[in-house]
This record gives C-alpha cells, sequence and structure tokens, in this order.
C-alpha cells in the first residue's frame, strides 16, 4: 500500500477544482466534454494527488490529459483502483493493449509512462520500473537520403 491511501468521498461536481475536472472527466471514463452524474462524482486522495504531482512538474496540459486516460483505461479494464493493482496486472495490460486492441508502439509507450508515473511518483513503489514496467522498443525510422536527381 502506498503512504496515500485511497479514500472514495462524494462530491458535488460543482465542488471539483478546475484543475482537477479534466481527471475527473479521464478517470470516469467520460468524454471531456459531458460528466454524466450531475448530482455527485467520485474523487479520491490518490487522484488528486496523481493531478498534483503532474502539476508540480509542469507537465502540460495535453500530457496531464493522456496520462489521465491512460491510468483510467488501465483502472476500468481490471474495475479496480490501480493502487491494488501490480506488476503483473500491469504486463497483461500491455498485453492487452498489444495483442487485443493493437495499439501502435507509440500509444503503448504513452500508457507505460503514465503507469510508471503514478506508480513511481504519486504511489512511490520502489521498483525497477524498466523491469516491472518495461516500455515498447520504438522503431527506428531512417532517414530519406535523395539523390543528386531527386534533390
Amino acid at each position: 500500500m502506498s503512504a496515500y491511501p485511497v479514500i472514495l468521498v462524494a462530491v458535488p461536481v460543482e465542488h471539483i477544482p478546475a484543475t482537477e475536472v479534466l481527471f475527473v472527466k479521464a478517470w470516469s471514463g467520460c468524454s471531456l466534454q459531458h460528466i454524466p452524474f450531475c448530482k455527485g462524482a467520485f474523487h479520491d486522495v490518490a487522484s488528486t494527488r496523481f493531478i498534483e504531482d503532474m502539476q508540480v512538474r509542469n507537465f502540460s496540459p495535453v500530457t496531464q490529459a493522456s496520462y489521465a486516460r491512460e491510468v483510467s483505461g488501465f483502472a476500468r479494464y481490471f474495475n479496480k483502483s490501480p493502487e491494488l493493482l501490480g506488476t503483473e496486472q500491469i504486463r497483461a495490460y500491455q498485453v492487452y493493449l498489444t495483442n487485443e486492441r493493437k495499439l501502435g508502439v507509440v500509444s503503448i509507450s504513452v500508457a507505460t509512462s503514465a503507469l510508471r508515473f503514478l506508480y513511481r511518483v504519486t504511489l512511490k513503489k520502489n521498483w525497477c520500473m524498466a523491469d516491472m514496467i518495461p516500455a515498447p522498443k520504438v522503431p527506428k525510422k531512417l532517414p530519406i537520403i535523395l539523390s543528386p536527381e531527386e534533390g
């Protein structure tokens, strides 16, 4: 368990800080334009910490949204909080992204980076990330060299 236990609290949507709305929308699996639960939202301490960890490191809003979406997808795949999941579930999720969803290397790399950040920074796991959450090898593209006639 991490130093930040997951505590679910019902919070009215209008009371969620603007800086966290993007995460709440991605985390709940909703589109970025709509939160279907008008009367309340579930908000937990770990998700707040996750967003704050990205903000203090000055991650771009696009990166924050991408990481939130990836962690949300991971949690939804197992229907559990990421804090309750470990390296075997991460590996199974990477296999799912590769074999069933047939995502490209770059998409899987984003998911891997998001999970590494979550577990290393927010949940403070002392894992060797390269071994426990391996990143896929990105193929190198050779430069296109034009012949004198083409150039």
